[in-house]
């Protein structure tokens, strides 16, 4: 399986977020390497959903520096 913009599956499922929902563990990517894997598809649903993950990630980051 080839994700455009990602590495292989071992190196992202080593930098992958462990959470639990309702008592259901799971994987999920960071959100900046959803991002990338969004980028290189120029679909329309993907380019519709970037601005969103993007500001999210800039308001996540600028909070994560003032509480620095």
């Amino acid at each position: 399986l080839t994700v455009h913009g990602l590495e292989p599956f071992a190196a992202e499922y080593a930098r992958a977020i462990r959470r639990e929902i309702d008592g259901v563990p799971l994987q999920v990517l960071p959100l900046d390497r959803v991002i990338m894997s969004k980028r290189p598809l120029n679909r329309a649903k993907d380019a519709a959903q970037l601005p969103a993950l993007e500001a999210t990630l800039l308001a996540r980051d600028r909070s994560d520096a003032d509480s620095e």
